[in-house]
């Protein structure tokens, strides 16, 4: 089978074969697979447009400051708990998450849901003690 399209086909198929010989058990167990494939193909579409989103910059954008400076640490406060990380190799580590080449990405490795990044992180730059919006900071190009 080359895609999830052609296993879900061959599951709906089952379905009916099942259906016409009223073998409860197996069309149980084949809809409850059917739904796993909605649900997979749904998570697919997801991680899609998260891809989508996050290879095209943000609205505003500014290519001066695609990254802050190595070593800038980063705070997202998220349903009341705090989540840090630090800019390495132009991009960002979040502890407890990995990496993410985008802000968005870093949000959504916590969230679960699509989010502008730049409005959720804050950076402190490094040799300054003040933290800053991640969007004001690539506003000041």
């Amino acid at each position: 089978m080359n895609s999830i399209e052609e296993l879900e086909s061959l599951v709906w198929r089952k379905i009916q074969i099942a259906t016409q010989k009223r073998d409860t058990a197996k069309l149980s167990m084949l809809n409850s697979l059917a739904a796993k494939l909605e649900s997979i193909k749904s998570d697919l579409e997801t991680i899609e447009q998260s891809l989508i989103n996050d290879a095209s910059p943000d609205e505003g954008f500014s290519s001066t400051n695609t990254f802050p400076p190595e070593g800038t640490n980063l705070r997202f406060v998220y349903k009341n708990k705090a989540y840090t990380g630090v800019v390495k190799n132009q991009q960002f580590f979040i502890y407890d998450f990995g990496f993410a080449h985008t802000l968005s990405r870093a949000s959504m490795m916590i969230t679960k849901n699509n989010r502008n990044g730049w409005r959720d992180w804050y950076f402190q730059l490094p040799g300054d003690s003040r933290w800053i919006l991640a969007d004001d900071w690539r506003g000041k190009g």
